[in-house]
């Protein structure tokens, strides 16, 4: 499950830590507030997959005329419900209500107009 609240999430940054972790061949990742997982490179597969998702459903949502609010809402209820119930019943249940998904949408909702931008702050 990606964390992505503001306000610093940078995505070369993420895929470039993952790269460090699966050259380190862990046999097992310990997962702060999230359990234990032993298929690292699955794990990691799984997570940059999902990553790379809420970031481009971030960014098409930032077309969209609505405020910050009800697009960090739809954001939070749509990936919320993707979750089997097994998984929204756990520990887990906490980051699922909504707060903890929809300030994942404003980290990566402030992450992609600084993509654009270069050191001095214009847009590339």
């Amino acid at each position: 499950m990606p964390t992505t609240p503001p306000p610093d999430i940078d995505l070369e940054v993420w895929r470039s830590s993952l790269a460090a972790i699966l050259e380190l061949a862990p046999e097992t990742l310990f997962l702060t507030h999230f359990g234990v997982a032993s298929d690292v490179p699955g794990h990691l597969e799984q997570f940059w997959g999902r990553l790379q998702d809420w970031s481009q459903r971030v960014r098409s949502s930032l077309r969209d005329e609505r405020s910050d609010v009800a697009r960090a809402r739809e954001f939070a209820e749509s990936v919320g419900s993707e979750f089997p119930e097994d998984f929204a019943c756990s520990r887990m249940a906490h980051y699922m209500r909504g707060p903890d998904l929809e300030a994942s949408w404003y980290g990566l909702a402030r992450y992609w107009p600084k993509s654009a931008e270069d050191a001095e702050g214009n847009h590339v």
